[in-house]
């Protein structure tokens, strides 16, 4: 077997140590770093990955991947996603690199590399683990990201059936009060990011937002907002029978009184303030010509934040069932 295909079967990385206890010899190890079959992360590391892959620049830093950085190697839902490289090592270790190159020194004051210490690394080691577990990326996203950002991430480990109820509530729990700000955000009934975008948004406008509410005749609202307005949050789905779905549905929400609104990640993204005025006509509306939040000159709502939610006595949310994911 050649020494580039037992590194990559041993994960990917392997120390020299392990190579040698195998019968490689530093001259083929030579060669192959030559060749480019093999790289060094760092002394006393090979890898088969490429120099640009996270999972080798965190490695060549010292450690593995930690919070959102590991969360991408398992295809975590992101809305506007970053270059930081997020990286957990030893508990004490101090001979850190940079990520792009083993000979340099990491620079502290680098702001797209955030290293992080943890006193259980040892215990998992480094090397072919080349990320933090699930529920520790998680756990740590939630203490050291924006909680938006955090709150889109479990509502995807929900969806994707990564995590169950207990995983959910033990990470906000254990998080404090980084995890009552993130409780306050996420829904593991979302469907998808551009459901979990568009409902923390109008959650810190102050609207009242229902995930998958019930059509009689069928199906569900993505999001159903104070009551009246139908959000749907459409993907791209071009076929004509989802078209067709589509206009029943927005027709049986008519008919229940409600007010229906499509819109895409490119509205999202580039057409939110019309959104915003198109969602405060259809409230005018429904409400006699006066808007519930907006420039009406009512007083606004009161942000719905951890504080409130957490006193509000509202329902703990909702789980999907095996069929609904």
């Amino acid at each position: 077997m050649r020494v580039e295909e037992w590194v990559e079967g041993a994960g990917g990385f392997a120390r020299t140590r392990e190579l040698l206890s195998v019968g490689a010899t530093e001259r083929m190890l030579t060669s192959a770093v030559r060749t480019g079959r093999l790289r060094r992360a760092r002394n006393g590391w090979y890898s088969t990955r490429a120099a640009d892959d996270p999972e080798f620049q965190a490695a060549r830093v010292g450690g593995i991947l930690a919070g959102l950085s590991a969360l991408r190697v398992h295809g975590v839902w992101e809305w506007t996603p970053d270059r930081v490289l997020r990286v957990v090592v030893r508990h004490g270790d101090s001979r850190l690199r940079a990520p792009t190159g083993r000979r340099r020194p990491r620079d502290r004051h680098d702001r797209r590399l955030r290293v992080r210490w943890d006193p259980e690394l040892p215990r998992r080691g480094v090397g072919a683990v080349t990320a933090e577990p699930l529920l520790d990326a998680l756990a740590r996203a939630v203490r050291d990201e924006p909680p938006e950002v955090a709150a889109i991430a479990l509502d995807w480990a929900c969806r994707e059936g990564r995590i169950d109820r207990l995983d959910f509530e033990s990470i906000l729990t254990n998080s404090g009060l980084a995890g009552r700000r993130v409780a306050a955000l996420a829904d593991p009934r979302s469907q998808s990011v551009l459901e979990s975008v568009v409902r923390i948004r109008l959650l810190r406008r102050g609207h009242r937002i229902r995930a998958q509410a019930s059509l009689i005749g069928g199906g569900d609202i993505d999001l159903l907002v104070d009551g009246r307005v139908a959000v749907e949050c459409d993907g791209r789905r071009f076929h004509e029978d989802r078209f067709g779905r589509d206009r029943q549905k927005d027709l049986l929400i008519l008919t229940q009184g409600m007010t229906p609104l499509r819109l895409g990640a490119d509205h999202i993204r580039d057409s939110w303030p019309l959104f915003l005025e198109a969602l405060d006509a259809a409230l005018i509306h429904h409400h006699g010509g006066t808007p519930r939040v907006g420039n009406s000159g009512r007083r606004r709502r009161k942000r719905l934040t951890a504080r409130t939610r957490r006193g509000s006595g509202a329902a703990p949310p909702e789980f999907p069932t095996r069929a609904e994911r």
